[in-house]
């Protein structure tokens, strides 16, 4: 990746341009073929089959206007899920299909950009990132439907923005204008950032890229500033919503700024070597030291630095191609190095689905590098057999990773061979087997999983829960509380300790706790409704109002605290204050029938 031509035409596809996507879509589907009929897995629950969101046109209106409606403000995303739950209800194919056609996609335009910007390989480079193993992880996980969006974006907005620039500095070759083509690269860009908002990099992704075609103009850095501008403040908004809502602050990040250094270092360096050798890939990679008086982390630093001065002083040679490259990459992938919380730290400081889009900076270093340093020794030929050799070895690695991730059960397993000591496999394998009603394989795998890690909440209720199950309630009481000490912020530990307590009839310390619960998030609607419930059997009906009240102030679509309190203030004969409850009840959860019944009986009671 060296040469520094400008910019170069758009090309119009011949009689056989079909041939190679065709041929690399057939390839593509083979490899992925074990992923199209895999199963829903991790968060996928959150993101689809139990998201009500998904469910009615209220839930499409939440999903753009309300921030915490979803995990994270991805709009377009999940409006994506929206529609295809339409046509797919819950079955998980024809999402896997979408993002398998979503990935090919963004593979053609790659190659469209690539050839456009004057690379020799460009169509063997986009056909090994269509093929790598590290793509698996993205496009075989529903969930990740953020990213194929995103990227199948971000490229369409990159190209469009290429042509504007193509025909901005060529006056004579105007249709369409370079006007049309801005236009059309904005609209894309936003709604890559809507997708997700690693999106966001796409302004400095193009000043580098222009910079290395020296073709970088005042007028194209003032064409990128409202793309800086959407991108700042949309990617605040993540940030503040990884925090405050996704939860990734505590002990699992607080790291100091030279920790974070080293943690960034070793996993830009982490990713250069799985593309290169992607062998041992794992869906939860384990965590490497972060002690700055170890050798071994600053050795990392030091390999990072000295890349990067490599670039530079290739670059002040007048090679730009190595240092674009480079740059592309780092500033691709940079908000998932640490610098910033993003909640997968709490796991690993690293995974596949990160360097997704990012990896194209390394592909392209290689593979246009080795086809240069080919073509001057006139090797060719021997270079075309190893690296289609080396596409095949990828495609068949890409099909055995892709069945990993068939089942939740082989996707934790495979994660444990790799790396024993992912606790997060240990406890969902122990949710599988507690779902599957064997209890004691699941005691098995949460009572590892606490050997591990035993300062993570997770696995102390679960095992809680299997405790209780077995008729253990003073062992399954005291995991509760070692639950809520390891995680003081955590609300569901807390809440079913609430309710264990309720159950071993303890209404005192029950009540405490959904108070706590409370002060934590007040929008955690499930203890609100418990804690007014036994405020209103302890005969203090006022208490139960009171918080009903705040639970819709809290949280304007609660649809049970409406409910609730109207049910309250009916055994009060207070139906006329009733009635409006139920009706905006009914409005935020149409066609219900107990809520249609409750507004029968409410209006009977009025004399209406």
């Amino acid at each position: 990746m060296t040469t520094d031509s400008p910019l170069q035409p758009p090309t119009d596809p011949t009689s056989r341009a079909w041939l190679a996507p065709a041929l690399v879509g057939a390839v593509l589907l083979w490899a992925y073929w074990p992923a199209l009929f895999g199963q829903w897995t991790w968060d996928d629950d959150v993101h689809v089959t139990a998201n009500t969101l998904l469910r009615d046109g209220r839930g499409l209106e939440m999903i753009w206007t309300r921030l915490g409606a979803t995990p994270q403000y991805y709009p377009l995303t999940h409006t994506s899920f929206w529609l295809e739950f339409r046509v797919f209800g819950l079955n998980p194919v024809g999402y896997h299909v979408v993002s398998l056609l979503m990935h090919a996609g963004a593979s053609l335009i790659l190659w469209r950009i690539l050839k456009s910007l004057g690379l020799r390989a460009a169509g063997l480079i986009a056909c090994v990132w269509a093929l790598h193993p590290v793509q698996v992880e993205t496009v075989a996980w529903v969930s990740e439907r953020k990213n194929t969006l995103s990227t199948l974006l971000y490229l369409g907005a990159a190209a469009c923005f290429l042509r504007s620039q193509f025909y901005q500095s060529e006056p004579s070759k105007r249709p369409p204008s370079a006007g049309r083509w801005y236009a059309a690269s904005f609209a894309l860009f936003v709604c890559a950032v809507a997708s997700k908002t690693v999106a966001g990099s796409l302004p400095a992704a193009l000043l580098v890229v222009l910079w290395w075609k020296r073709s970088l103009s005042r007028r194209a850095v003032l064409t990128t500033l409202p793309m800086f501008v959407v991108s700042v403040c949309l990617g605040s908004v993540t940030a503040h919503m990884e925090r405050e809502i996704v939860g990734a602050r505590g002990a699992d990040w607080d790291f100091s700024f030279v920790e974070r250094v080293l943690i960034a270092s070793r996993a830009i360096m982490h990713y250069v070597q799985t593309i290169i050798w992607p062998a041992d890939l794992c869906f939860i990679y384990a965590k490497w030291p972060t002690d700055p008086t170890l050798l071994l982390p600053w050795l990392w630093v030091g390999s990072v630095v000295a890349l990067t001065l490599i670039g530079v002083v290739v670059a002040a040679r007048g090679g730009r191609g190595m240092l674009a490259g480079w740059l592309f990459f780092c500033g691709t992938i940079f908000p998932a190095l640490g610098f910033v919380n993003v909640y997968p730290m709490r796991y690993s400081f690293a995974a596949d689905h990160f360097q997704y889009l990012a990896g194209v900076g390394v592909i392209v270093l290689v593979v246009e590098g080795a086809w240069r340093a080919a073509s001057a020794r006139k090797l060719i030929g021997p270079l075309v057999v190893a690296l289609t050799l080396a596409s095949g070895a990828l495609c068949v690695i890409t099909r055995v990773h892709a069945g990993t991730f068939r089942t939740p059960t082989t996707l934790w397993q495979a994660t444990l061979k790799t790396n024993p000591a992912a606790w997060i496999a240990l406890d969902h394998l122990a949710a599988i087997a507690l779902e599957q009603g064997d209890l004691d394989s699941a005691e098995a795998y949460y009572r590892r999983a606490i050997e591990i890690h035993d300062t993570h909440h997770e696995a102390h209720t679960g095992l809680a829960d299997v405790l209780r199950r077995q008729n253990r309630p003073t062992e399954a009481l005291a995991s509760l509380r070692t639950a809520v000490d390891v995680g003081p912020l955590a609300l569901l530990p807390r809440h079913l300790l609430a309710t264990e307590y309720l159950r071993q009839n303890q209404p005192a310390e029950a009540a405490a706790e959904f108070e706590r619960v409370l002060q934590i998030d007040a929008r955690f609607e499930p203890s609100r409704l418990q804690l007014a419930q036994l405020e209103w059997r302890n005969g203090h009906p006022d208490r139960a109002a009171a918080l009903y009240q705040a639970g819709v102030i809290a949280f304007p679509e609660s649809v049970q605290c409406r409910v609730q309190w109207a049910d309250l203030l009916m055994v009060q004969g207070q139906p006329e204050t009733a009635l409006p409850l139920y009706e905006q009840a009914q409005r935020l959860q149409p066609g219900s029938k107990p809520i249609a019944e409750r507004i029968n009986r409410a209006k009977q009671a009025t004399g209406r």
